[in-house]
């Protein structure tokens, strides 16, 4: 997850490019993969959950302030 600082670095120049991971989707493939396995289905051994990578042209649109910000 992205810090305040880092997204502030991004905004100033310091850092070009980070990388923000989904934490909402996370923890609903989370919970449905466990369900799964608890089910005895069989379940992938790696889960993608996603991420974008955040930069100064983007990093003000609405999508990625969702992810940067998930509970505003």
């Amino acid at each position: 997850d992205c810090s305040k600082l880092q997204i502030q670095y991004v905004e100033e120049g310091i850092l070009e490019t980070i990388v923000a991971q989904y934490p909402f989707r996370m923890g609903y493939l989370a919970i449905r993969t466990a369900r799964e396995a608890a089910l005895g289905h069989r379940v992938a051994p790696e889960v993608d959950t996603g991420s974008v990578l955040v930069d100064a042209d983007n990093i003000y649109d609405k999508a990625n302030q969702e992810i940067l910000f998930p509970f505003k």
